[in-house]
């Protein structure tokens, strides 16, 4: 036989094992109450708790959000435009160094929030923003003051400066 034939031949896909895992997590989450609706809730009160403190402008912001949509529309994972795949790049990388977990997909960075994120995930997501882009969001005690603009410096070594965009992750490692 060829080489493509024997890459075709097989049987079921091997999904049985996972299946399993599957079912006994979704029985401990009934043993437990777990329901999917409360891991929604769960899900949009992480991606809220970051929202309320992303800066309007620079990088992770709510410009740069796709699409820009309410509460329980929006799915897990918020999606921001970087305006270019290599942006993307540096993007992941520098969030990378400061130990931040971070999807890239072509021009686009996701932020993927789930049932094990926590408030302390999304400080430390907002602390590395901080950190890389200068992108100062305002403490929960300091919601009313204006934010504090994105560093130029931060953002022209990523070449952020003409773009303006930004960057997500996937908190928890």
């Amino acid at each position: 036989a060829s080489a493509a034939a024997s890459r075709v031949r097989g049987g079921p896909p091997a999904f049985g094992a996972a299946l399993g895992v599957f079912c006994k997590v979704m029985g401990a989450w009934e043993d437990l109450g777990v329901t999917v609706d409360a891991v929604h809730a769960h899900v949009l009160s992480a991606q809220e708790a970051l929202l309320r403190r992303m800066p309007e402008e620079g990088p992770l912001s709510r410009r740069t959000l796709l699409p820009p949509q309410d509460g329980p529309a929006r799915s897990h994972t918020l999606v921001f435009r970087q305006g270019s795949a290599q942006v993307a790049g540096a993007t992941v990388s520098l969030l990378a160094k400061h130990g931040v977990r971070v999807d890239a997909r072509g021009e686009l960075v996701r932020v993927g929030f789930g049932f094990g994120h926590s408030a302390g995930d999304v400080e430390r997501l907002l602390r590395a923003l901080e950190e890389c882009f200068g992108a100062a969001s305002p403490r929960p005690e300091e919601a009313n003051n204006p934010t504090v603009p994105a560093d130029a410096g931060a953002k022209a070594a990523l070449g952020l400066v003409p773009m303006g965009h930004g960057a997500g992750e996937k908190l928890c490692e």
